[in-house]
């Protein structure tokens, strides 16, 4: 298990304990003992959620670590029925996915400035709003480019006071905004601000918060979320729609002839949003009529061609439910390559189970 990841789980746990190391270990094993000294149960806690970790129950020493875990468990003072409940413990912490949901809404009273809200979500609370201690202030309307810290300073707050394995992030926004380029935004990585690559970190997804403020006038997007739950219980991007252009059919063909619940459950685009938004906007008319997923190119290379078969070659191997998960694993392997697909490409993925209730998300 990388060093990294390891200090990570490590702070993770350590915050059970009334005092935790000197410095952060940066090894499985020295993390353990560090924590098992005051507490055992806490010090297996450590090892259990690292099988847990993402990739690390493939691991190939995965195995040798559950034989030892059964070995010297009951050494420690832990029981078997305490294990048990332990891994239980572990498993509903790692299905409860953790998210930093913001919304960002345009002033409409000064061009090109926004407004931002902020809020953690996981499935034992429900939505809660965060403080965002930053320089800036939320309350006040703000250039694109600060929302950065802004989001980087309500990462900070949800790693600090939730304990989870792996945060996702989500971008509650209008249309026009799926159209900026967040690729090169950065997080802080311990004491280092600003040193990380935002989507190398995180898993990022952009949502539509038309659906979220006016969710009953949207009724066919959770027909369509339903339908591609049921698609992924297969790999692939069953029911990909194509769109190659922003002429490559009418609004009108949309809105009419995507109405069944399984037509544009998926949804592939061949050029980049524009931010001028016309009244024969393709992609808003997929959105309208209830496409839970979207994908582009944010830029292309010179002489490439967006195709189709580009997309399915990329995602194709993942579930469509698993899309985010699978784009931040493609985007963290090639960290070092800033034109690799993965990296460009904006992903809207809108979970129709999870709306923002309209008591904390209305419109300003």
């Amino acid at each position: 298990m990388p060093g990294e990841e390891v200090a990570k789980l490590y702070a993770v746990c350590a915050r059970g304990v009334s005092q935790g190391a000197a410095q952060t270990p940066t090894e499985l094993y020295p993390a353990f003992l560090e924590l098992a000294r005051r507490s055992p149960l806490i010090g297996f806690g450590l090892l259990v959620r690292a099988l847990r970790w993402p990739d690390g129950g493939i691991l190939p020493q995965a195995q040798r670590l559950r034989e030892w875990i059964e070995q010297y468990a009951p050494q420690f003072g832990v029981s078997e029925p305490v294990l048990v409940d332990l891994r239980d413990k572990v498993e509903r912490e790692t299905r409860s996915q953790v998210y930093v949901v913001v919304k960002i809404v345009e002033n409409q009273l000064k061009d090109d400035t926004f407004y931002v809200e902020a809020w953690s979500w996981r499935a034992s609370e429900g939505f809660r709003r965060l403080e965002i201690k930053s320089r800036l202030s939320a309350e006040d309307h703000q250039k694109f480019p600060d929302i950065e810290t802004l989001l980087r300073a309500a990462i900070c707050e949800v790693s600090e006071t939730i304990a989870a394995a792996s945060l996702l992030i989500e971008i509650i926004t209008e249309r026009k905004v799926f159209a900026k380029d967040i690729s090169a935004w950065k997080v802080d990585v311990g004491d280092a601000e600003g040193a990380g690559d935002l989507l190398t970190y995180y898993p990022v997804i952009f949502r539509w918060k038309n659906r979220h403020e006016r969710p009953r006038r949207h009724q066919y997007w959770p027909k369509k979320w339903e339908s591609l739950k049921k698609l992924s219980e297969q790999v692939g991007l069953h029911g990909l729609k194509w769109l190659n252009c922003e002429t490559a059919c009418s609004h009108t063909e949309i809105i009419n002839g995507w109405v069944d619940e399984y037509s544009g459950v998926c949804l592939a685009l061949g050029y980049k949003p524009s931010e001028q938004i016309g009244n024969e906007d393709l992609l808003e008319a997929a959105l309208n009529v209830g496409t839970p997923i979207v994908f582009w190119m944010q830029w292309a290379r010179d002489g490439e061609t967006i195709t189709k078969e580009l997309f399915e070659d990329l995602l194709g191997g993942a579930k469509l439910i698993d899309l985010p998960a699978h784009i931040w694993k493609l985007r963290k392997e090639a960290y070092q390559n800033p034109d690799h697909p993965a990296r460009r490409l904006t992903l809207l993925f809108d979970d129709a189970d999870r709306v923002l209730p309209r008591a904390i998300g209305q419109q300003r």
